[in-house]
Parts: C-alpha cells; structure tokens; sequence
C-alpha cells in the first residue's frame, strides 16, 4: 500500500495597503496545503515598522508582545 504525504505550511504577514487612521496593517495567515492557499485575517494589527519580513512582530513592547502572544498561540 502506498502512503501519500501532505504538504502543510503557515505564514502570517501583513497587508501594507490597507492601513488604519495610525498606520497599523492588518496581520493575515495564509495556510497551504499540498499547493493550495488560502489567507484569513486573524484581527490583529500592527505597524508595519514593527514587523519582520520572516513572518513575526519584532520588538519587545506591550503593542507588539500582544500581536506575537496571538500568532505564537494560533501556531501551535
């Protein structure tokens, strides 16, 4: 009998042309399974100086500890 792998990934990121009256872009995952994707918004925003391009808020204050706590449990 033959076993069939499955291709899974997450990636979260943000989309830079949508920014609110602060300047925060909303935080989006993308989920790809076996080359298919799909993005869905997961409510959060963050300024995108805060944000690093691998995927993840950079810095250590409460407005970026807040976004990453969310991503870190959507993650697992």
């Amino acid at each position: 009998m033959e076993t069939k792998r499955s291709a899974f990934a997450l990636f979260f990121y943000i989309n830079k042309t949508r920014q609110d009256k602060e300047g925060c872009s909303p935080v989006y995952l993308r989920i790809s399974v076996n080359g298919t994707q799909t993005s869905v918004s997961i409510k959060r925003s963050i300024h995108p100086d805060n944000w690093h391009q691998k995927g993840f808020p950079k810095g250590k204050r409460q407005e970026i500890k807040d976004p990453n706590n969310y991503i870190n449990i959507l993650y697992i």
